[in-house]
């Protein structure tokens, strides 16, 4: 009888043991779930993480018809023709936003050919490898719009090329890219060099679509909040 006795008792404490135990894991459990939705709320509050949609479209009139088309980034830009006192030759790219996030703008120059020669992209005349190179002066910015000289040596060319950019896009909104090309006249030496060279190239050409091809990478980045 004590034997049964002293079993009835030490069962009774292993199973009161485990009773408190399985109690203190279940409180456990609740507690942790409780601390986890706490933390969740807290993190919901304090942070925004609503993913904003990303959609630029790049829009230009390829045709001269003033009828814009969609067109891919990095932007290829074509000159089909240059002479001597040309009228200044705007071309225009539309930047829209489709998207729900303002964004900031840049334009990198990425290839310059001219008369089917690819000029090397350098900024400083001691890192030209050949004789074909153009020097690539640092854009200025002002009053929101990035401008930038692709060409404008007059010892080598007696025409200049520009880009003017918007440097800020705000949701469903456009900005707007333009290269410029200037070819005044003045230079009697270069005029007639070049001005030989564009009209050799386009006759020994069998179906030349431009004499002159930039490419512009277009950069853009999600504006941060003020």
């Amino acid at each position: 009888m004590n034997i049964l006795r002293k079993n009835r008792k030490s069962n009774y404490k292993y199973n009161k043991k485990l009773f408190f135990r399985v109690i203190f894991l279940i409180f456990s459990l609740i507690v942790t779930t409780f601390a986890w939705f706490t933390y969740y709320k807290i993190l919901n509050d304090e942070i925004d993480i609503h993913i904003v949609s990303w959609d630029l479209e790049y829009l230009m009139d390829t045709n001269n018809d003033e009828t814009l088309e969609s067109v891919e980034n990095p932007l290829e830009i074509s000159v089909p023709t240059l002479y001597p006192g040309m009228d200044a030759k705007e071309m225009n790219v539309t930047v829209r936003n489709n998207g729900e996030s303002n964004v900031d703008l840049s334009c990198l120059l990425t290839n310059v050919t001219i008369l089917g020669q690819e000029y090397e992209i350098v900024e400083d005349v001691n890192d030209a490898q050949t004789e074909y190179y153009i020097v690539l002066e640092d854009p200025t910015t002002a009053e929101g719009v990035s401008s930038q000289d692709i060409i404008n040596d007059t010892e080598i060319f007696p025409f200049t090329i520009s880009i003017e950019n918007d440097v800020s896009l705000e949701s469903r909104a456009d900005a707007n890219i333009k290269v410029t090309i200037t070819w005044v006249g003045d230079n009697d030496e270069l005029d007639s060099q070049w001005g030989y060279n564009v009209a050799k190239y386009l006759i020994e050409q069998e179906d030349p679509e431009s004499v002159l091809q930039l490419t512009l990478q277009v950069n853009a980045v999600q504006a941060l909040e003020p």
